[in-house]
């Protein structure tokens, strides 16, 4: 049975209170010897007390702010990346805005590396702030190019209206999840993998509820930090319009988000398990992963750009977000599930999604060659994408969904549940 100890010590509050200012610190501090290796040791130590610390208790209703705590590596992976692969992060990690004025262009090769931040000043405050707080480094050297972030097109504005439309978003995303919270409870979770029809239905029905609840709460966690950092000044709000220089005449094409761009791609794009993983779901975790895997090819002297290479970035990808998942799900497990089976079950999910890429790319490569195959834009080579992706993501998703349900998460109760209440006025 879950243990049902709620009492803790003050003392085990002090892990999470420690984090954040760690995750600023070695980026603000001026550079000294060994400060790298210094603080990557802080931040990983006090990372992993806060899973281990007893606070939040694992047990009762603070069970679902445990989990959501947990959630920091997130933040803790990028920084803990900078600080192990990177030997000066003040002349290695810049803003490309602040590259283009100090006389560079506005691409990334362009780009003039401005001067680093002068120590003890706002500037450097803000900057280190900057780069802590952006895990996914968008408009920044290390990132994905400011002018291609956007993935949607962004209304413009400026920083209120911003900010405004990202604390609107979280409470539609918190609705999200309390509706898919309280359907779920009503969906019984099968004892093991079938085919039978009724069991596929209720796997399936399962599997979209806590899909859209996964989106529905990064978008929360995502949302509030945004509308806090832009509204700070610690972030900035791209409020010109790009010039387009495709054409004989410049064109606007809309006003883009600088540093807090769409979290999600388009769902239309995902005809592949390979453009589900690579296009539509978030990449949060993109640049560090990269960061790794790129460092990984060069100890391996595997040449960039070859189909190794490929390999290396796609496992490291899976393996460290299948790590900080099971990590993640461990913290709330006990009393409900080993910590072993959550184990196995992520790498078999994680472990079944690198292996399907691989052999996804090499069989579109293959149809690619063949006169008889449709191309990729035709509409039924569309209708039979989307098919084959969500039929292997509800099979795999299985095993992700089974440690979701083992772990309880459809016993936590939202913080201030409006769904269920309106649910009970009318009678359901």
């Amino acid at each position: 049975m879950p243990s049902t100890a709620t009492t803790t010590s003050p003392l085990s509050i002090i892990p999470h209170a420690l984090l954040p200012p760690l995750l600023f610190l070695p980026f603000f501090l001026p550079p000294f010897p060994g400060r790298n290796a210094l603080f990557a040791a802080l931040v990983a130590g006090t990372s992993a007390a806060c899973n281990l610390s007893a606070w939040p208790p694992a047990a009762g209703p603070d069970r679902a702010m445990r989990y959501g705590m947990a959630g920091s590596w997130v933040f803790v992976l990028p920084v803990l990346e900078k600080l192990l692969l990177h030997a000066s992060p003040e002349t290695e990690f810049y803003r490309l805005s602040d590259a283009a004025a100090a006389g560079g262009g506005e691409g990334q090769e362009e780009a003039r590396p401005p001067p680093p931040p002068k120590d003890w000043t706002w500037d450097k405050a803000r900057w280190a702030a900057g780069l802590a707080c952006s895990p996914r480094g968008v408009g920044w050297s290390h990132g994905r190019k400011r002018p291609a972030v956007a993935r949607r097109g962004a209304s413009g504005g400026g920083k209120w209206a911003y900010v405004a439309r990202q604390v609107l978003g979280a409470g539609a995303a918190y609705l999200a999840v309390d509706a898919c919270v309280f359907l779920a409870r009503g969906v019984p979770m099968p004892a093991a993998w079938s085919w039978d029809p009724a069991v596929l239905a209720r796997v399936a029905c399962l599997e979209v509820l806590l899909g859209v609840t996964v989106y529905a709460t990064w978008a929360v966690g995502m949302c509030i930090p945004s509308a806090i950092a832009v509204g700070a000044g610690i972030s900035r709000v791209e409020v010109r319009s790009i010039v387009g220089h495709q054409s004989a005449r410049n064109t606007t094409d809309h006003h883009a988000l600088q540093d807090w761009p769409p979290l999600f791609g388009n769902i239309a794009e995902a005809t592949t398990v390979g453009a589900f993983w690579g296009r539509y779901w978030h990449d949060l975790i993109k640049q560090p992963c990269l960061s790794i895997s790129h460092r990984l090819n060069a100890l391996l002297r595997i040449p960039n750009r070859t189909p190794p290479a490929y390999a290396v970035h796609l496992l490291t990808a899976f393996a460290v977000s299948g790590w900080f998942h099971v990590q993640s799900a461990s913290v709330v497990a006990e009393g409900y599930i080993a910590v072993p089976e959550i184990a196995r079950c992520m790498a078999l999910f994680f472990a079944g999604q690198a292996a399907v890429v691989t052999l996804e790319a090499a069989a579109i490569k293959r149809l690619a060659s063949s006169a008889k195959a449709p191309g990729p834009g035709s509409r039924w080579a569309r209708a039979l994408g989307y098919a084959w992706t969500a039929g292997w993501l509800m099979w795999s998703g299985w095993w992700f969904v089974k440690v979701y349900d083992s772990i309880g998460v459809l016993e936590w109760e939202m913080p201030f549940p409006v769904v269920s209440k309106i649910a009970a006025h009318f009678g359901f």
